[in-house]
């Protein structure tokens, strides 16, 4: 794209520093790359919200939906990380608020994120060719394990997302010299910092990749200038341009720690701080350090990574496999293709934070398989994938210009194998198996669809008000997360809910059993015989459907109210609308 204006002349290196040192324009790109940009971000954007709301909610969503309608209904919010950062929180508290409580909605801000995240790739032009520009965008699009977790509610594409664009905006500085980008970098970062703790894992991982890049120009240095002239120029670039922008520096400071503050501030104590400003200390106080004090006790001193590398490695590696193979592939080739070719430091700098992310996330989860991990390492290697595969566009047309039919068709060939495995698997993990048992889908999805039971089951509660709505009977749920995702669909219901291990005393109530119960498949016998005048509906596997996994459920539902006319089925209240 854009052939007429050689690439080395359009992007001029410093000859002092790993990046640009801000002495050049602002670049534009090509309208072939500008169109694939906009159309990849339009294809993530209808992939992401078309059918949203269908797939049942994941354990994990479940759990940490709950919560907000808790926080919804009380006010009250506290950083607690096991349930991570408070982005989500705050986000959906105000979209529960607005369109109320659904599986779409509550998946809504990390689709949009995902959606938009092929924008990023213009975040880079300076550094990237046309062709590997819109190359980006299209990974960033239209690879299986971004798309899957783009709609599903967890903070994994959240963070990974606005530390890449915290990423291509400090790029954009350091390229340009202007304010307003090192705003944006310190806004995005402290986004990414409001999502999920693993951007910590992050942050590390962008000091090793520095510090690699630097060890290698210091290598390179021996065969021109000094060493030591070299070295102290490299720190020049580090710290000399904070200092020159010691302002925009200073600003984005401020901006990071108010959308920090904002972000991580206990409610209602911010709010009440706004009336009491006294009080405004121990408020930013909780937000940062004792934020911070949580975070440590938890995933640093917690216990959480103490359990064995291999297995846990292995189990991340099948992942990578089925959802992220062509994109590894082609970021070790234009790596390698890269590193020998002209070296960009922002194609190395990406390969080393997705490999280094990819080695630790098995190390810092606490649970296996977790295939929402890869998501850490596709989005970063994505950069060095887009040189790999720009670098077969390229080539096919080079082989165009010369008339080569071989060198066309075999990248042609390439190009629609590649093509064509993403989009098939794509499709497959996203939609037609969304939640099956394959690699992409973690064992807490429930592998049947519930929402026409819940449908019955709401019909049933509207009719009466009794202390409990609905009962979920057997030792099994006597543990609230076992219930899970059930609670979420009930809260969402506002029906109360209880526990009963004694079958008698539940029939044997005031006003007889509620009109809704839960149980294990196991129970079905003798909860028929127990509640005459219920109809059984399922069972149902609230888990992936494998062996030494599943768990079945079979719901109750007073029968009088639960099938007037035959009309279960069509009902569709706000909470389950997709």
């Amino acid at each position: 794209m854009s052939p007429a204006v050689p690439y080395e002349k359009r992007m001029p290196r410093a000859p002092n520093g790993p990046m640009m040192s801000g002495d050049i324009r602002e670049r534009s790109v090509g309208r072939e790359a500008l169109a694939a940009v906009f159309v990849a971000t339009v294809l993530a954007l209808g992939a992401r919200l078309w059918a949203l709301g269908w797939r049942m909610a994941h354990w994990d969503e479940g759990r940490v939906a709950f919560r907000v309608l808790e926080y919804v209904r009380t006010g009250a919010y506290q950083y607690d990380s096991v349930v991570h950062g408070p982005f989500l929180f705050q986000m959906n508290r105000r979209l529960f608020e607005l369109f109320g409580p659904t599986d779409f909605v509550m998946r809504l801000p990390v689709a949009l994120v995902g959606a938009f995240l092929p924008l990023a790739a213009l975040l880079f032009r300076e550094r990237l060719r046309d062709a590997e520009v819109g190359c980006l965008a299209f990974l960033l699009a239209a690879n299986p394990v971004l798309l899957y977790y783009s709609r599903f509610m967890r903070s994994d594409v959240l963070v990974a997302g606005f530390a890449f664009v915290a990423l291509g905006f400090a790029v954009r500085a350091f390229d340009t010299g202007k304010a307003r980008y090192t705003l944006a970098a310190a806004v995005s970062l402290a986004l990414a910092t409001t999502t999920k703790e693993f951007i910590v894992v992050d942050l590390v991982a962008w000091g090793c990749a520095l510090a690699l890049l630097l060890d290698r120009r210091l290598l390179l240095a021996r065969t021109g200038s000094g060493v030591g002239d070299r070295f102290y120029a490299v720190l020049d670039w580090l710290f000399g341009g904070a200092r020159r922008q010691g302002k925009a520096v200073a600003g984005a400071a401020v901006a990071f720690l108010l959308v920090f503050v904002l972000f991580y501030a206990p409610r209602p104590d911010l709010w009440n701080a706004l009336g009491n400003p006294a009080s405004l200390p121990d408020v930013v106080g909780a937000a940062t350090v004792g934020s911070w004090n949580e975070f440590t006790s938890m995933w640093v001193s917690g216990g959480q990574q103490s359990h064995p590398y291999l297995p846990y490695l292995m189990d991340y590696l099948n992942v990578v496999v089925a959802g992220a193979l062509p994109l590894t592939a082609f970021a070790l080739l234009g790596f390698v293709a890269d590193r020998y070719g002209g070296e960009r430091d922002v194609v190395a700098f990406a390969f080393y934070w997705g490999v280094l992310a990819g080695l630790v996330y098995p190390l810092a989860t606490d649970i296996t398989p977790a295939p929402w991990g890869v998501v850490h390492m596709a989005v970063p290697l994505a950069v060095p994938a887009a040189v790999g595969l720009g670098l077969v566009v390229r080539r096919g047309r080079a082989a165009l210009a010369a008339d080569d039919r071989a060198g066309v068709a075999l990248a042609a060939v390439v190009l629609l194998l590649v093509g064509g495995q993403i989009g098939a698997t794509a499709v497959s993990t996203s939609f037609t198996h969304a939640q099956d048992n394959h690699e992409l889908v973690q064992f807490g999805q429930p592998d049947d669809d519930m929402k026409p039971a819940f449908a019955t089951a709401e019909r049933a509660i509207d009719s009466e008000n009794p202390d409990v709505d609905v009962m979920f009977y057997g030792e099994h749920f006597r543990q609230w997360s076992y219930r899970l995702p059930l609670p979420w669909y009930f809260s969402a219901m506002n029906a109360t809910t209880g526990y009963t291990a004694d079958l008698d005393a539940m029939v044997e109530l005031g006003d007889g059993p509620p009109p809704v119960v839960l149980a294990r498949e196991r129970h079905a016998g003798n909860l028929s015989a127990a509640l005459e005048g219920y109809r059984k509906m399922g069972p149902y596997a609230i888990t992936l459907d494998v062996p030494g996994n599943v768990v079945r459920v079979v719901v109750f539902v007073e029968e009088s109210e639960a099938d007037a006319n035959n009309t279960a089925r069509q009902v569709n209240p706000h909470w389950l609308r997709s």
